[in-house]
């Protein structure tokens, strides 16, 4: 590198940065151009070499900085990839865990075991909330499977309630044909705590089927005031018509959450609950299935 070469790559150097041991070279280097223009060369030459042996200092110096800089990155790169290895292995190990969960809760619901589908379901989700931020298209995958079991368990729930409320339902009114015979016959005692008997179960009906019960509620109103007042007869209407007109009219909608006896499916699991899986608690907690 001849001197022009160099006072051109200083002036460079210049135009980026300024550091305390950068001006010194920079003062330098106007020094020297100065005694060149001065037609100083001996002079030029010598203050020329102690230029050079600065700028091998700072050269030396900022690769030492570069090469500690590149040192620490070096070492948070490593620890960078070692927690992602390290999340990776959770997330695979928290989607077989769900995987398993969802081909027995598949099963339990083929069963119509519905209490310990809904267990399975409820573990499911909590396995999946405890999953790391991030990796959103592996939760995805996993959330729409899910969602995918929720609907098919609601379905076949649903279905199966509707029959036991059909049936329930039936008998109700029977019971209520009973009160009626009685009112008739003049046994009123007798028709008010039978009556009574079929308020208390109409109070047990799950949650749900509003437009069926709104029926029977009604009916069970009539037969209430003929009770209370001999003079009204007003009461009939068989329990078949009862359930046929409703269940022709409207589709059953039985939610299963909130009524006794009832499954309440939760979409946040209860936090006391762990999977044996991941986590190892001293007591091992239980899902409250069923409202009391």
């Amino acid at each position: 590198m001849n001197i022009d070469e160099f006072l051109e790559k200083q002036s460079q150097v210049s135009a980026i940065s300024k550091t305390p041991a950068q001006e010194e070279i920079l003062t330098k280097v106007s020094h020297i151009k100065e005694l060149l223009v001065q037609r100083k060369f001996e002079e030029a030459n010598s203050a020329f070499t102690s230029l050079r042996d600065d700028f091998n200092d700072l050269v030396k110096k900022q690769n030492d900085e570069r090469a500690l800089i590149q040192s620490e990155m070096q070492k948070i790169s490593d620890e960078l990839m070692q927690r992602l290895d390290k999340m990776n292995d959770e997330i695979s190990k928290r989607a077989e865990i769900v995987m398993r969960l969802l081909a027995k809760a598949n099963s339990q619901l083929e069963a119509n075991d519905f209490v310990a589908a809904n267990q399975s379901y409820a573990t499911m989700r909590e396995v999946l909330s405890g999953m790391p931020d991030g990796f959103a298209e592996k939760k995805s995958q996993l959330e729409a499977e899910i969602l995918q079991f929720y609907i098919r368990f609601k379905e076949k729930y649903t279905s199966s309630q509707k029959s036991k409320f059909e049936s329930f339902i039936r008998h109700l009114g029977m019971q209520l044909d009973h009160v009626e015979r009685l009112i008739t016959e003049g046994s009123r005692a007798e028709a008010s705590n039978a009556l009574d008997r079929v308020k208390d179960a109409f109070d047990r009906l799950p949650q749900g089927f509003l437009y069926e019960k709104t029926a029977l509620h009604q009916r069970i109103a009539q037969v209430t005031s003929a009770l209370t007042n001999p003079a009204d007869r007003g009461f009939r209407q068989s329990p078949k018509s009862l359930v046929d007109s409703s269940t022709s009219r409207r589709a059953f909608d039985a939610s299963p959450s909130g009524a006794p006896n009832n499954l309440d499916i939760p979409d946040v699991p209860k936090p006391e609950h762990r999977f044996p899986e991941l986590d190892k608690p001293k007591k091992k907690g239980i899902f409250g299935i069923f409202k009391r």
